[in-house]
This record gives structure tokens, sequence and C-alpha cells, in this order.
């Protein structure tokens, strides 16, 4: 019977042994409280709606009780104490400034007391601000500085726990910030910028939709936003867009019930943009069905120049030949031409840090596109040497190799260039292949 009774517990002691998977055990704290997460001065953004009216909803916080163990039902005492105020205004606080009561008929709490619900580990004290009243209110005092004007609000008791024993983390000094809801562009949201946009010359005509949005409103029904183009917006010293190179599809955008933002289209005209000038289009939000837009940022600026098809960032591999000497050399660099014309780019000789020397260094040229429509893969080229940059003219005998082609591959936008220029008696010969990266 002895060795019956031995053999279960031998087995249970191998299975509880076998299993040695750590496992974490959170315990709540053995002393809750309850305090104000934004306690002490706290800013408060209130929005000033058309109902006259902004419910803010105040948080209180139990701490050390994890919600699913919270099995009460707690009562938490709170009341207005002015004397917070003047407390605080005594005590100098050179930083925050000084603090003012809100006028009592510019808000409303309902009761004196909030519940931390079973389950929960939190409840919040509506406070019902009347905008409009608020709104009248003298925004400055005698010295031009803004007023801050305070609800003082106190925690007194709770039914179950503790109040914070730091009295400060019982008490807030809520700031009431009035602000009106505004419209705005997205692009805009951290301060007015200017938008960059480079468009092709005979591509067609790019639709651009730029979103509009919102802060501040409800979203239970819809707004109308009306726009113009705005002359006076244009930066300084900057020329604004051609009418004949941009189109506003609409002149009005709506943003629907339940949501805050929409898409406003603008449409520019590739080939009504003169080459080598920036151009300006900036775009206001001019009324709204409610409330306003922004003044700042309810001003969209484009910023609009046109490239031509040419206009790429390019690996070029070169090798660059001394007749002098014979002897050659191989490299490899990055080049970005620039648009002169539809079918002409502005682009650096192939020199800089190469065996041709420094004497030639920093010098450009431009390249003419002659499209072949018999052969896509290989269309004419033309050299045309700048004599109106001063120091970055072109060498006064540069040209294309007579003795080798050079030409442009449409199909793979690849440049296969030829080219020569004098040092002293002799030739320096450069061929380059041009592959655009994308």
């Amino acid at each position: 019977m002895k060795r019956l009774l031995i053999i279960p517990v031998l087995l249970a002691l191998l299975v509880s042994s076998c299993d040695d998977t750590a496992k974490t055990i959170w315990l709540d704290h053995d002393d809750p409280r309850i305090y104000i997460p934004q306690n002490g001065v706290a800013f408060n953004t209130v929005w000033v709606l058309e109902s006259n009216e902004y419910t803010m909803n105040y948080g209180v916080y139990l701490s050390g009780v994890r919600p699913e163990n919270q099995k009460s039902s707690i009562t938490v005492t709170f009341s207005v104490q002015p004397q917070l105020i003047t407390e605080y205004n005594a005590g100098g606080n050179i930083y925050s400034g000084q603090v003012q009561a809100l006028p009592a008929n510019c808000f409303e709490i309902s009761g004196t007391s909030t519940t931390i619900a079973s389950g929960q580990n939190f409840a919040t004290i509506p406070i019902k601000i009347k905008t409009d009243l608020a709104d009248a209110l003298p925004k400055t005092d005698a010295f031009g500085q803004p007023i801050l004007y305070t609800i003082p609000l106190a925690l007194e008791s709770v039914s179950k726990y503790s109040l914070v024993e730091e009295q400060g983390r019982r008490e807030a000094l809520i700031v009431v910030q009035l602000d009106h809801p505004k419209f705005f562009f997205w692009n805009n949201r951290n301060g007015q910028v200017v938008i960059g946009r480079r468009v092709v010359y005979g591509f067609e005509p790019v639709t651009e939709n730029f979103k509009v949005t919102s802060v501040g409103l409800k979203n239970d029904q819809a707004y109308t936003l009306t726009f113009a183009v705005d002359p006076a917006a244009v930066p300084v010293g900057g020329t604004i867009l051609p009418a004949d190179a941009y189109e506003l599809p609409a002149s009005t955008v709506q943003i629907p019930v339940g949501s805050y933002e929409a898409s406003f289209p603008v449409k520019i005209i590739n080939n009504n943009i003169a080459f080598r000038q920036t151009f300006f289009l900036p775009v206001r939000i001019t009324a709204t069905s409610k409330y306003s837009a922004d003044v700042e940022k309810g001003v969209l600026v484009l910023r609009v120049e046109v490239k031509n098809d040419y206009e790429w960032s390019y690996r070029s591999i070169i090798t660059s030949l001394l007749t002098q000497t014979g002897r050659s050399a191989n490299y490899s660099v990055t080049k970005a031409p620039t648009t002169h014309d539809a079918e002409t780019i502005r682009i650096q000789m192939s020199t800089n840090g190469t065996n041709a020397g420094t004497t030639f260094n920093n010098k450009f040229y431009r390249l003419k596109v002659i499209p072949n429509p018999a052969d896509s893969r290989n269309w004419g080229l033309e050299l045309i040497r700048i004599t109106d940059e001063g120091t970055a003219n072109s060498p006064v005998d540069l040209e294309l190799n007579p003795n080798k082609t050079s030409y442009y591959d449409w199909d793979y936008e690849t440049f296969y260039l030829n080219y020569r220029w004098r040092s002293g008696t002799f030739w320096v010969e450069v061929s380059e292949i041009l592959s655009a990266q994308f």
C-alpha cells in the first residue's frame, strides 16, 4: 500500500517541475490614490461654436488599481475654490503670469461630485463654457497683456481609497483659452509654406488636389468653402502665374457631413508657362458658409516652373582623351542638366577632376535635341556654345566631334555624346554616356 501511495505523489512533482515558464503577476498598489492628472495651471482650448456652448470634460484618475480589479463605484466630490487664484497670484509666478477668475455666469458645473464607475479608473467633471459671454470679456489688461481667465477647481473627498497627499495634484487652475474654428490648407498646418511644382513642357496639363481641413468645428453638418486667386498674396518680388497657365476647375468645395476636410483642385497648363522663369499662384479661401478661414494658413502659395522632358538627374560615364599625350582616363559622376527651352538643356562640360586639368573647370554648354520621327533611338543633337555667362562660357572652339557620332536614345532616355575643344594646339576629346535616373 505504501508503494501505491508514493507513485502519484512523485508524478505530481515531476509534472510541476517541468512547467518552468516565467509568469508575470501584476499586483495592485496597497494604497491607491485619486488625483487630477491635468493639475496646476492648465491651459485648455475652448472653441467658440455657433451653439454658444462648449463642454470640456475634466479628468479625475484613480492610480494603483487595474480597471478589472476596481469593483466599486467611487464618489469623488469637488468644488470651485476662488482662494486658489488669490494664493497663486500672491506667489509671483512670473513665468505663467497672473490669472483671473472666469466670471460665474460664463460657466456651469452640474453638481459637486463625479463617479468612478466599477471597472473603471477614471471619471470626468463636465464643465460647460458659455462661449458667447466669455468671448465678450476684455482680452487684455491695462498693460496690454492677455488676461488668463481661470476656473479654480479642487477635489475634496472620496468615498473609497484616498486623495493623493500632494495638495497641488488635487487642484487645477483651468485656464480657458477661447479660439474660433478655422479652415485652412493642410500643407500650411505648421505655418504657411510655399509649395514648389515643376511641370514638364509638352505633357498634358496637370491637375493636383490640395487638402483643405479644419480645426475646432463639429462634423455634424456640411460646410461650403469658396476660393479665388489672390494676387496680393504673391511673395514680394515674385510674379503671378499668367491667367492662361492655370485653371481652378471649381470655385467652391464642400466638406461633407461626417468629415473635417475636402480637396480643392488646381490645374496647371504646362505649355503656357515661359521657360527659365519662376511664377507664383496664390489661392485663398475667400468665404465660408460658417466660421472663417485662417488668415495665414488659408492661402495656398504655389511656386511654378516649367522644364522640358530632358531635365533629369543623369549618371554620366566619361572617357576623356588628351591628343597631345594620347593619355585617356575614365570617370563616373552624376549630372543634373537644367532646362533652357522646350528642346534644349544647359549642361556642364566633363572636365572637373579629370585628366584635362583645371583650365576648363566649371564650363557649360547647351545641347539641343532634334526629334527623329523615323527612329526613336537615334535623335539628333546640336551643341550650342554659351557666350553670355562670363566665367561659365563654353570654350570658343567647343564642338561635337565630327569624327564620332552623337545622338539621343529617346526610348532609354540616354545621351551618347562625343565632343571636343582645343587645349593649346591639341584637342581634349570626351566620350560621355548620360543615362537618366528616376
